[in-house]
């Protein structure tokens, strides 16, 4: 358990050593750490997959996630995306997994659309059989 609190503080440390203050404190805040590369902005989470937003609309583009070689900690993976994107993004790009915008809530409403449509060929279908 104390080896768990070392690591826990020392994470915590590396990463406040390289963070800017504003970026620190917007971590310290929300678990949040954005990031504006080439290939965006990076939001970068310690619950959840890393968003990859447009630099000038600021909508998600993608979702990516980094799969370490270890278990770690969110704070561990945090610094390792952040190092990562600032010294190689195009070497982030090939390692990461990268998924679609959730569009969930887009499947959803297509799918109620779908069985709305399916429902009104089913009426009309069963009006011309009397």
């Amino acid at each position: 358990m104390a080896h768990q609190q070392s690591s826990e503080n020392g994470a915590r440390e590396l990463l406040r050593s390289i963070l800017s203050d504003r970026q620190w404190n917007q971590f310290e805040q929300t678990g949040t750490l954005e990031i504006a590369a080439k290939g965006g902005i990076y939001r970068i989470r310690t619950t959840g997959p890393t968003q990859v937003l447009d630099s000038e609309t600021r909508r998600l583009v993608t979702t990516t996630r980094l799969q370490l070689a270890t278990p770690a900690s969110a704070r561990d993976r945090v610094i390792a995306e952040y190092l990562f994107i600032r010294n190689d993004e195009n070497l982030y790009w090939q390692t990461a997994t990268i998924s679609g915008p959730d569009t969930s809530g887009a499947r959803l409403y297509f799918s109620f659309l779908m069985a709305a449509v399916d429902a009104m060929l089913l009426m009309i279908l069963l009006a011309q059989l009397r």
